[in-house]
């Protein structure tokens, strides 16, 4: 009981920052302006669902980016009027690369899973890959072309946010913030750590302002996290204060601890 009741009151805090960030946004005259582009790389089922009553308010214009063509279909017959990209996105143009398909379809990535590693800290089954599907990897700013820059950024790809942050080139320099799937562990061969992309961001131009981990693995380590990143000299900027309330933010004062 004590459980259940502690997700409805995470939850309830969830909605509550949703809709004070829905609600900041129509203070800071957001809306009617150009609300700013909100890109999803890996958008399998769509935006996260603290970001959608955002989107229905018209405070952001998400951009879809899915290689897993059956998942894009869907995501085109959900969202018909948003763009969608069907590319894999990465740090060389045109190059070819494997789609491992596996079977927790959110565990799918352009790298090979490393089961050794996987075994250490959880099932393995999840990362079974099912299918191979070949495709072409573009760099964003090669296919990007004149359309608005995008200011909010989410990537998760499985191993694979770093490749996609060096493929932006220029178009990050336009990013305010961004949310960025990391791990501790080689859960991919080849798959950039978390002191990997923080090494890039802080290069940047990105201050690290939430780490937010995805659970324990058997119950006793944290090793897949999500992180939350701000430009530098953008902390206070109306956009910003949206994408803080949206995604829990507080007071720099304020650090959460979880663990056991």
């Amino acid at each position: 009981m004590f459980n259940g009741l502690s997700v409805a009151l995470e939850r309830a805090k969830k909605a509550l920052g949703v809709a004070a960030g829905i609600a900041g946004g129509f203070r800071a005259g957001l809306r009617g302006k150009k609300a700013p582009v909100y890109l999803d790389v890996g958008s399998r089922g769509g935006l996260p669902a603290r970001w959608r009553p955002v989107a229905s308010a018209g405070l952001i214009v998400p951009v879809y980016v899915e290689p897993d063509l059956t998942e894009a279909a869907q995501l085109a017959a959900r969202f018909p009027k948003a763009r969608l990209i069907r590319s894999a996105l990465g740090s060389m143009d045109n190059a070819m690369a494997t789609l491992r398909l596996t079977r927790e379809p959110g565990r799918s990535s352009l790298l090979e899973p490393n089961p050794d590693v996987i075994a250490g800290f959880a099932d393995t089954q999840p990362w079974d890959v099912l299918d191979r599907q070949p495709l072409t990897v573009r760099r964003l700013d090669c296919i990007w072309g004149d359309n608005p820059a995008p200011e909010f950024l989410k990537v998760d790809v499985q191993g694979y946010e770093l490749e996609v942050l060096k493929g932006m080139g220029a178009l990050l320099d336009e990013v305010i913030c961004l949310e960025a799937e990391v791990s501790l562990c080689h859960f991919y061969e080849q798959q950039a750590t978390l002191e990997e992309v923080r090494e890039f961001l802080f290069a940047k131009g990105f201050d690290l302002v939430r780490i937010a981990a995805l659970g324990l693995y058997r119950g006793q380590a944290m090793v897949e996290f999500n992180t939350f990143w701000v430009r530098r000299n953008f902390h206070d900027d109306p956009r910003t204060g949206l994408w803080k309330k949206v995604n829990d933010i507080g007071s720099p004062r304020r650090v959460n601890v979880w663990g056991y």
